[in-house]
């Protein structure tokens, strides 16, 4: 009983971390995704899962994960979306210290994720993130950007740096992002309704602290045709924009005119580069396929991207 006491004890002195789990229809991956959340070996976990009204067996399916009294459940009575869903599961649902989000079709692949990085955000002033899975971002930065180094994957940047220099590491993972939740809150997490809402929240936030990168692979981003990456590109390049927009009109107030002004102009080249990029990947309509033809100037690769798509296309006609 005195063991169990001073463990009670010691829990309670760690920061209590919520991994949420939005999910709507993935009754394919939940088990997975929630066994990868259980398996961390950090104690003072709380797991979230915030079901958008699926119409599929995931409420039944989750129930015997009801019987872990980290586990959490909850199910919106309507269906909200992907970012509305992101933010009442950090709003109304969250109760940790930090977060992390984890959909509910990918899983955790390191069972220390939270734990190596809650000792690094104790170990360190300030820090409103880490950030993992990003392996190349960092070598990157070791050559690019002004660092710290505080282990051999690790690196603790200024969220100023951070911000001006992520063209230069372009990487970026939500679901190996943990995020300090008071602060993210008052920055206004998940209120840009696009696909990089998870983007233009942590940009945001990392203008207010410092942040860490780490070259650990934490987590698997799962790809089917139900990726929001997907599904969306017809709205892609208007609503991104839109996003990248509403970040820069937020740094207005961290960074100087000059730096500023070079930040908007590598974001908006950027924001082309993965609209192209995203249309010569996922096989769209030849619609969008015309239109970037005749709005965009392509580098070899994308042309060799656009006929594969068309092949693919008229390989789908032939066989209906």
């Amino acid at each position: 009983m005195d063991f169990e006491i001073a463990l009670t004890n010691n829990i309670e002195l760690l920061p209590k971390v919520t991994i949420m789990i939005p999910t709507y229809n993935q009754e394919k991956y939940i088990v997975e995704a929630i066994e990868s959340t259980l398996s961390q070996d950090y104690l003072n976990l709380e797991v979230v899962i915030s079901d958008d009204c699926s119409s599929d067996a995931t409420s039944e399916i989750i129930q015997r994960f009801l019987l872990d009294n980290r586990v959490k459940y909850f199910k919106n009575p309507q269906n909200l979306g992907r970012v509305r869903n992101y933010h009442k599961t950090l709003y109304d649902y969250a109760t940790g210290d930090w977060v992390v989000n984890l959909d509910g079709d990918d899983y955790f692949v390191d069972s220390t994720f939270i734990s190596d990085s809650i000792k690094l955000i104790q170990d360190n002033e300030n820090i409103v993130f880490v950030l993992a899975s990003c392996n190349e971002g960092v070598k990157r930065a070791r050559k690019k950007v002004k660092h710290t180094s505080i282990g051999k994957e690790e690196l603790l940047l200024s969220g100023k740096d951070f911000f001006l220099s992520f063209f230069k590491t372009r990487e970026f993972f939500h679901h190996s992002l943990i995020y300090n939740r008071n602060k993210a809150k008052e920055v206004g997490f998940y209120v840009n309704d696009s696909l990089i809402s998870d983007f233009h929240s942590a940009m945001r936030l990392a203008l207010r602290g410092n942040v860490i990168l780490s070259s650990k692979k934490v987590a698997h981003w799962r790809t089917h045709d139900s990726n929001s990456s997907i599904t969306e590109t017809s709205t892609f390049l208007i609503k991104n924009t839109t996003a990248f927009i509403e970040i820069a009109n937020d740094a207005r107030q961290f960074l100087a005119q000059n730096e500023l002004k070079k930040w908007e102009e590598e974001s908006n080249k950027f924001v082309k580069d993965r609209y192209i990029l995203t249309v010569a990947l996922t096989g769209t309509t030849l619609k969008e396929f015309l239109y970037v033809l005749s709005n965009f100037r392509l580098k070899k690769w994308f042309i060799s991207s656009f006929i594969k798509m068309i092949l693919r296309n008229l390989n789908i006609s032939n066989c209906r």
